[in-house]
């Protein structure tokens, strides 16, 4: 029974040893035939992989996922074809809870055959249930006194559950058995990926947790380099995460296709947003089937959406090695907005795809305030050059304020600071919105207003609109027309 032990723990440590970097599931298979209820050191072999059982589970760590299923415990072995369809998952998958396990192998008695590959065949069943809600890897640990003994082949059923999508890698502890069981355990193992444990004697139990002490038989492959910070995101808007600004990022977890970790932060309407991702030559399929490898198309996305919780922007990584990409944006007003990050068209390789938020301040009339979309949030100016300005993207409209006098004369313009995708409009308005100018440029050119007189000593606005694309910069123009000598600002001779 202790040597026994001493195998199940070590290897229970090796499949659960830090850093595990993706999510494991782990189901035992446990021999319950007619065979195990030989007297092995004055304990019959069940007992003994009972009780080593029982210790073992207090290695597995809070919040692991444990099945456990078992064969041969209900048919006699005077029944042979019924005897070979008897296997039970007696405790599906489920964060462990000892008590449950341990209460469910309570009481049962072997009885049966050795039907290791129809036992396995049905794991698929165990797996599937787990498999499509999260990506992990797979592992059984089978503990068998004997070889199969119902005429299945093993091998082969682990190619059909693989041709399945259910990649299994299996842990096989061989208890007192003879080279014939030793043989076919030990080939089961190796076709898997996994290991062979044998414990037969004292020695060999030595040699094999020193064995399982030493390899690193990590239930994923650990990356060779990874960046960012490491954050898990919520799984809906009202539970979204906080960002910051200017720290790169990487998700704790594997992200599978159309599935995404919701973040949020606070954008500034006097600010552009840059949101950058990037891909190493890594990505990684399969994670709705509960089987995640590895391959050379990397996928990654990222989403703001807007306080009504409606996309605003997006860009995404398709497959494209060492690619970065980025996604600019302002939004109309100051405010709380949502990050998705995920892809729509592939799942997402945790250490390979990292994300990054940064800001800029994007003010108009070379202060830090956006001007407003409304006369009620104009920004002031005097008639000068004012060289930084910036519209576009969700900003579509910059209302400024002058004070004027009656009679006097203005122009109003814009220049763009790169060729913009289309128009910029231009309105002059008194204070009681109606308009004393307005003209639009041809797409891409700037504008300069007509000569407008001021009928009325108050306040008039400057509406700068602007029907492009992405954000761009301007500079806006404000100038005073001074009035010939000898005459008036309202076009009068001077007395």
């Amino acid at each position: 029974m202790n040597s026994l032990r001493r195998i199940l723990l070590p290897l229970l440590l090796v499949l659960l040893a830090s850093p595990v970097r993706a999510a494991t599931d782990i189901e035992f298979v446990l021999d319950l035939s007619g065979s195990m209820r030989q007297q092995l050191g004055g304990v019959t072999q069940i007992d003994a992989a009972r009780q080593a059982l029982e210790r073992s589970l207090d290695e597995i760590p809070k919040g692991q996922m444990v099945a456990v299923r078992v064969y041969g415990h209900r048919v006699e072995q005077s029944d042979k074809a019924a005897s070979c369809k008897d296997t039970e998952l007696v405790v599906p998958f489920h964060e462990l809870d000892k008590q449950v396990v341990l209460s469910r192998l309570k009481g049962l008695t072997p009885k049966g055959y050795t039907p290791i590959a129809h036992s396995l065949l049905e794991t698929r069943n165990d797996l599937y249930d787990v498999g499509m809600a999260r990506e992990s890897e797979r592992v059984i640990i089978l503990l068998t006194d004997g070889e199969e003994t119902c005429d299945g082949d093993p091998i082969a059923v682990l190619d059909q559950l693989e041709r399945e999508g259910f990649k299994l890698k299996v842990f096989a502890i061989g208890f007192n058995v003879n080279d014939v069981a030793r043989a076919q355990l030990k080939g089961i193992a190796d076709h898997s990926g996994g290991k062979y444990f044998d414990a037969k004697d004292a020695a060999q139990l030595n040699q094999a947790l020193q064995e399982a002490t030493k390899e690193s038989v990590l239930v994923a492959k650990a990356p060779s380099k990874s960046y960012g910070t490491s954050i898990r995101g919520g799984d809906s808007y009202e539970d979204a995460v906080a960002l910051e600004y200017d720290k790169e990022y990487r998700l704790d977890h594997h992200q599978q296709k159309a599935k995404y970790d919701y973040f949020y932060i606070d954008i500034d309407s006097a600010a552009e947003v840059t949101a950058t991702i990037n891909v190493t030559d890594i990505g990684l399929a399969g994670l709705a089937q509960g089987n995640a490898q590895e391959n050379a198309h990397p996928y990654g996305g990222l989403e703001i959406h807007g306080r009504e919780r409606n996309q605003l922007k997006k860009v995404e990584i398709i497959g494209d090695q060492f690619a970065t990409k980025a996604l600019q944006m302002r939004v109309p007003e100051s405010g709380r907005y949502y990050v998705l990050v995920g892809s729509q068209y592939g799942d997402t390789h945790k250490d390979y795809f990292t994300f990054k938020l940064t800001r800029e301040a994007k003010g108009d009339a070379d202060t830090e305030r956006d001007a407003g979309e409304a006369l009620e949030a104009a920004l002031p100016v005097e008639a000068k050059r004012y060289a930084a300005n910036f519209i576009g993207d969700a900003d579509k409209l910059d209302v400024f304020s002058f004070e004027a006098k009656a009679g006097e004369s203005y122009f109003a313009g814009v220049v763009p600071g790169t060729k913009g995708e289309s128009y910029f409009q231009v309105r002059i308005l008194d204070e009681f919105r109606q308009a004393l100018y307005e003209g639009t440029s041809k797409s891409g050119e700037g504008l300069r207003s007509d000569k407008v007189t001021m009928p009325d000593d108050g306040t008039y606005y400057l509406e700068i609109g602007y029907a492009g694309g992405d954000s761009i910069p301007y500079a806006l123009v404000l100038k005073k027309v001074e009035a010939p000598a000898g005459e008036s600002a309202g076009g009068e001779p001077a007395e």
